[in-house]
């Protein structure tokens, strides 16, 4: 890789965790994280991070972040800071805690939700 290459990631602040891959734990990130594999565990979001969750990501657990978007499934708890929106490939199962809640047609949802002006 050349330093041109290099230098286009400089300031960045991403992580992706591709197909097939499976985790089981806790992990905190920043930045924004893409999830195309398997996880079961504790996500934490610093720095009013940003989560996806593919349409092949399947995540089992707790999420805490600013904004998560799900076109895969989800299972568990999420607290999101600003936004959580479903998209119409997504399937969630569990509690969400959030301040705005999106759910588009066709997504499969079996929730107990609540927006922080709720509560």
């Amino acid at each position: 890789m050349n330093d041109t290459n290099q230098n286009d990631f400089k300031g960045l602040n991403f992580t992706i965790l591709g197909e097939g891959s499976k985790l089981k734990g806790e992990f905190e990130f920043s930045g924004e994280l893409t999830i195309s594999s398997e996880i079961d565990g504790k996500i934490v979001m610093r720095d009013n991070g940003k989560v996806v969750i593919e349409r092949n990501g399947n995540v089992t657990g707790s999420i805490y972040c600013d904004t998560i978007e799900i076109f895969g499934n989800f299972s568990g708890n999420i607290k999101a800071e600003s936004k959580v929106i479903i998209r119409s490939s997504g399937k969630l199962n569990g509690h969400i805690l959030s301040g705005e809640l999106a759910i588009y047609p066709g997504a499969l949802v079996n929730i107990e939700g609540h927006t922080k002006d709720s509560l």
